[in-house]
C-alpha cells in the first residue's frame, strides 16, 4: 500500500506541474514512462492512449487501432511501423513537400529577416522565405524558436534587425502593422493566444480579417455566418454549428479554426509554432493538407516544430536554432534526426 501511495503522489505531482505550464518536457515524459514501466514490472496492466508514434513504440507491447470509434486492428507492436498504423487509422500519408524555388534565388522573398535580436532570447537571426516555400525551424525547448516567430510578428520588440514582407519593412513591435502587410501567426498555445474560446466559431473566423476595418455600423450577422459556414466546409472544421463556442471543439478543429481565420485574409507569409501540437493523427493529416494548399496559393510558410518528421514532411529547408542563434541551414536530404540533434545541442 505504501508503494502505491508513493506512485500516486509522484503521478499527481507530474500532472499538476504539466497542467500549470501547459506543456510536458521530454525529461518529464521519460519520467512518466519509467513510472509506467515500474508498474508493469509489478504486474499492473496499463492502457496508454496517444497520437505520438514515438511514445507508442517506446512503451507499448500491443496496439489496438481505432477509426471513427471502431476497432480496425489489434496486434503486437513489433508487427507495425508508424506508417502502417497511421494508414490503418486515416489512410495513406501525404507525400513529402515538393521543393519550391529557394528564397535566396528570388529578387525579393516573401519574408526577409536580417540581424534580428531580442535581448536574452534571439541573437542576430537572418533568414528568408520565398513565395510558396516552407522553411522549418528546429531546436530544443528554450532555443529561441518561439521568441523568433513572436519578434517577427511584432509580439516582441527586438533590439536590432529588420523584418520585411514582400519588400515592405515592418515596424518593430506592431502586430497590426504586420497583419496589414500580409503576415499571419498561428501560435503554439492556441487556447490562450490563438482563439477566444468563449466566442463562437464564426466570431473567431472573422476576427483577424475584420480587425483592420473601420466600422460605422454593425456588420451583417447573416453574411458572416454564411461565410463562416463556407470556411468551415473548406477547412474541414467539424462543429455542431458555426454559432457554437470554440471551447466545445476538439483540439484539431480548434487548430483548423486558427488557420482558417488567417487564411481568410489571404496572407503573404504564415508563421506557425508547433502546428499540430495536441491534435490527433486525422486532424494532423488535414492540417498538412491545408498547408500544402496554402503553398500552392503562393503563401510562404515559416514553421517551428519539435517534431523532426513533421518538419521533413512540410519543409524545403530546415533552420536549426541553439541558444538563441540560427546555427545551421539544412535541406531535407541532410536534415536527419542525428544532424538536427547534433546542431540543436550547439555542436558546430
Amino acid at each position: 500500500m505504501a508503494n502505491n501511495l508513493i506512485i500516486d503522489r509522484d503521478l499527481a505531482v507530474f500532472l499538476d506541474a504539466a497542467e500549470e505550464r501547459g506543456v510536458v518536457t521530454e525529461a518529464e515524459v521519460e519520467s512518466l514512462f519509467e513510472l509506467v514501466r515500474s508498474l508493469k514490472a509489478r504486474g499492473l496492466t496499463t492502457i496508454f492512449v496517444t497520437h505520438r508514434m514515438s511514445e507508442l513504440f517506446a512503451l507499448a507491447d500491443r496496439v489496438t487501432i481505432l477509426r471513427d470509434g471502431r476497432t480496425v486492428e489489434v496486434g503486437e507492436i513489433g508487427s507495425y511501423d508508424p506508417d502502417r498504423i497511421i494508414e490503418r487509422m486515416v489512410g495513406a500519408l501525404p507525400a513529402p513537400a515538393t521543393a519550391h524555388g529557394a528564397a535566396a534565388e528570388e529578387s525579393e522573398p516573401a519574408l526577409r529577416v536580417q540581424g534580428l535580436s531580442v535581448p536574452g532570447r534571439v541573437h542576430d537571426a537572418t533568414l528568408a522565405v520565398g513565395a510558396g516555400e516552407a522553411v522549418g525551424i528546429a531546436g530544443l525547448t528554450g532555443s529561441g524558436r518561439t521568441e523568433l516567430l513572436e519578434a517577427i510578428f511584432g509580439m516582441r520588440r527586438p533590439s536590432a534587425g529588420r523584418v520585411a514582407v514582400g519588400g515592405a519593412e515592418l515596424r518593430h513591435g506592431h502586430v497590426a502593422h504586420a497583419i496589414e502587410h500580409g503576415l499571419a501567426y498561428v501560435p503554439g498555445d492556441r487556447k490562450n493566444h490563438g482563439l477566444v474560446l468563449s466566442m463562437s466559431v464564426t466570431e473567431n473566423l472573422m476576427m483577424a480579417s475584420t480587425s483592420r476595418r473601420m466600422r460605422l455600423r454593425v456588420p451583417s450577422r447573416s453574411r458572416e455566418r454564411a461565410e463562416a459556414r463556407a470556411l468551415a466546409s473548406t477547412f474541414g472544421i467539424l462543429a455542431p454549428s458555426t454559432d457554437a463556442s470554440c471551447r466545445t471543439l476538439s483540439g484539431g478543429n480548434q487548430q483548423k479554426v486558427v488557420i482558417a481565420k488567417w487564411m481568410r485574409g489571404s496572407p503573404t507569409v504564415l508563421l506557425m509554432d508547433e502546428p499540430t501540437r495536441g491534435v490527433d493523427v486525422g486532424a494532423k493529416r488535414e492540417i498538412y493538407r491545408l498547408l500544402a494548399d496554402a503553398r500552392e496559393q503562393g503563401v510562404g510558410i515559416l514553421v517551428s516544430s519539435s517534431e523532426t518528421e513533421e518538419l521533413l514532411l512540410l519543409c524545403d529547408r530546415i533552420l536549426v536554432m541553439a541558444r538563441g542563434r540560427i546555427v545551421a541551414s539544412l535541406d531535407r536530404a541532410h536534415a536527419t534526426e542525428a544532424n538536427l540533434a547534433h546542431y540543436s545541442m550547439g555542436v558546430s
